[in-house]
């Protein structure tokens, strides 16, 4: 038991040790208070709308010539629609 608690701790460090600085950097630099990415969803859609095609990264409100900023506009959109805030 105290052999699996050591070992436990050992990897919840390493984690910590790997993650932290680029947490850190996302919240003093970026101002993004996220542990290492954001754009999880975003690319989720894009690979999983109906037009996708599995090689561009296409978003169908926008083409090809898409910003992250027009994605921020469709879930902001979205979430007011949906009644969030």
């Amino acid at each position: 038991m105290r052999k699996s608690v050591i070992r436990f701790l050992i990897l919840a460090a390493g984690c910590v040790i790997i993650v932290s600085p680029v947490t850190l950097r996302n919240i003093f630099i970026g101002h993004d208070k996220v542990l290492i990415a954001s754009q999880g969803g975003i690319n989720f859609y894009i690979g999983n709308n109906p037009y996708a095609d599995g090689t561009s990264a296409v978003i169908p409100e926008f083409g090809n010539t898409w910003q992250y900023s027009d994605c921020e506009y469709l879930v902001q959109k979205e979430t007011s629609r949906m009644g969030g805030h």
